[in-house]
């Protein structure tokens, strides 16, 4: 009799315990088709947004950031697609920031004959629809830059 007993409290437990892994399993599955749904909600609230933006009047969207440690500071590398008109970056087109002062910068554009880089010396056209890779030394790491556009525009581009 206490053979039988035994064996009927382990088939008990076995049973409690298949039930409970039974139970985990659909909330996994509940739980993971919920974060799915909820990444797709989000990623079309981040592009509807963007699209505001656009409609907004944005006029430079930011592709890629990077910076990098050197002996002077820090290399700010923004890679920006002007998407509104063409923007005139006077000859102090780049200001930091933390305190609107003009930053060293080069930008970098890539068209059919390969890279031109052009200096900070001049005038600058940012034409609409093109990519542009701007270079900015700083003395603090940067996650946004001012241009200084023609016509007392400032136009930020962050991170």
């Amino acid at each position: 009799m206490n053979a039988r007993k035994s064996r009927k409290g382990v088939s008990e437990v076995v049973g409690a315990v298949l039930l409970i892994l039974i139970t985990l399993i659909a909330m996994v599955y509940l739980v993971e088709t919920y974060l799915r749904q909820s990444g797709f909600a989000d990623q079309g609230f981040a592009q509807e947004a963007h699209y505001q933006e656009l409609k907004a009047g944005q006029m430079v969207d930011t592709v890629y950031y990077a910076n990098h440690k050197v002996t002077q500071g820090y290399l700010d590398c923004f890679i920006i697609v002007n998407v509104g008109d063409n923007i005139v970056l006077s000859k102090h087109g780049v200001l930091s920031q933390d305190s609107g002062t003009p930053c060293p910068y080069y930008v970098e554009v890539s068209n059919s004959s390969g890279n031109t880089l052009l200096g900070s010396n001049s005038s600058i056209t940012l034409t609409h629809g093109m990519t542009y890779k701007i270079m900015v030394l700083s003395k603090t790491e940067l996650s946004s830059i001012y241009l200084n556009a023609s016509g007392e525009n400032i136009i930020e581009v962050s991170s």
